[in-house]
């Protein structure tokens, strides 16, 4: 179906995912995520959409194994909203989509449908497409979905299922089978991930949480400038929003502070709050006078506190004051630089998985293209930065799968062009006795 045909037929198209307490009949939904694109926009390769991410409280814990999957504990999910209270914004949301796009729709439509059901409203009539039944049906590898993911250039933020990002994924799986859209990472939006009714712990458990007279002022880890003797990598996360909430330091709002001092284009600090016992390791903005204005958005935390540990320059510039929701009424907008570079283009886990599932499916050629790029990717990246180098594993796995399929000239030409790298980079003593091995063999072979 093309891209054209998409919007001709189709006025809005629903992604949907779930995260449950489990696979059982009687298990419960733990969060959903929905995204309603409209399709008018895809021929000017442009995303009309509507969002919505909740957390419900399930009302009986989740089994270990999705407790791993989703990362929310019991705890974190007493308290929360039923299902029942956000029942007017995912119906309204439904009712206006034309498909319902989803990988592994059965299961997901399963659990709301019996959602749907404990509140008395009828099960959900809409057109289902499923994006793993696709994959599968077209032979295009390994179909879960961090692998088709993967395939098309997108991966997961973290390592635990988020249902917003897991619906965006399907949402873009779907766009790259029908050939319609740009293909962009949920990241690369700027939106917030964490679900619009979010009840935090600390709120929820106020009394719980140490008086501000027990804390004492808060004290901050160390925060590196951007450096400015090196070729800068800059990263940016646009709309970044910094929460402003009440169990910042003191337990009393920002938004005054925002409102009298808080200008766009003013450059803020991010330093980790160190004695923070309510939400320890925080991430902290504050203005270059000093004064905290809230809390970094939770799913950039670990993030810039590695960059920070690692000697990173970290910069955010105010980009706009905005409204936000629940208990942070007002917040920051902005963007983050990191300026600085790895010593090594880093290879995601998931990756190198969907690389293994494609050669265990038997689609080597596939394979080898996936490879290949990642070289070509790791010898750009090594040659842009002066004192990096790069990972072996690519040129290594090339090694393997050329000799597999007996092509004894290929696989002596990916060690040479490891092992020929300028500088350093090509240190690997496995890879570099495999070459000393194959050089004699390739001399025997028939010119």
């Amino acid at each position: 179906m093309s891209g054209r045909r998409v919007e001709r037929r189709l006025a809005a198209i629903l992604a949907i995912d779930v995260e449950t307490t489990g696979l059982k009949a009687d298990d419960r939904v733990v969060s959903l995520g929905i995204i309603l694109l409209g399709t008018a926009g895809l021929a000017e390769r442009r995303f009309d959409l509507r969002l919505n991410h909740f957390l419900f409280d399930p009302g009986k814990p989740s089994h270990p194994k999705a407790r791993r999957v989703h990362g929310y504990r019991d705890e974190d999910l007493a308290g929360q909203e039923k299902f029942s209270d956000a029942l007017p914004h995912i119906r309204e949301m439904i009712e206006a989509a034309d498909l319902i796009v989803a990988h592994n729709a059965e299961f997901d439509l399963g659990f709301i449908n019996r959602e749907l059901a404990a509140c008395n409203e009828p099960r959900i009539v809409t057109p289902a497409f499923c994006t793993m039944a696709a994959w599968r049906a077209q032979s295009l590898g390994p179909a879960s979905l961090d692998a088709a993911a993967s395939r098309i250039g997108l991966t997961r933020a973290g390592s635990k299922h988020n249902a917003i990002e897991d619906a965006w994924l399907a949402l873009m799986i779907y766009l790259h089978l029908h050939g319609s859209g740009p293909i962009r990472s949920f990241g690369a939006l700027g939106l917030p991930s964490e679900p619009r009714n979010l009840r935090r712990p600390a709120v929820l458990n106020a009394s719980k949480a140490p008086a501000s007279s027990e804390r004492g002022a808060p004290e901050f880890g160390p925060m590196l400038p951007p450096a400015d003797d090196v070729e800068p990598l800059v990263r940016e996360f646009p709309n970044t929003i910094a929460g402003v909430d009440d169990d910042n330091h003191d337990g009393s709002s920002r938004q005054e502070i925002i409102f009298r001092e808080v200008t766009p284009g003013m450059q803020l600090v991010l330093r980790p709050e160190l004695n923070n016992r309510v939400d320890p390791g925080r991430i902290a903005v504050l203005t270059p006078g000093g004064e905290q204005l809230g809390y970094l958005h939770a799913n950039l935390d670990d993030q810039v506190r590695r960059w920070i540990k690692d000697g990173y320059g970290v910069a955010a510039q105010v980009l706009s004051i905005g409204k936000l929701y629940l208990d942070a009424p007002v917040g920051v907008q902005f963007r983050i630089t990191i300026r600085g570079h790895e010593k090594q283009r880093h290879i995601p886990g998931s990756f190198k998985k969907t690389v293994t599932d494609t050669k265990r499916a038997g689609l080597l050629d596939e394979a080898e293209r996936m490879l290949l790029g990642e070289v070509n990717a790791q010898e750009e990246y090594a040659l842009r930065f002066n004192g990096t180098c790069v990972d072996p594993w690519p040129y290594e796995q090339l090694a393997i799968l050329y000799r597999q399929r007996k092509r004894p000239e290929d696989r002596l030409a990916v060690l040479r062009r490891y092992c020929n790298l300028p500088g350093d980079r090509g240190t690997d003593l496995g890879l570099r006795g495999h070459l000393l091995k194959a050089e004699p063999a390739a001399k025997k072979l028939p010119t």
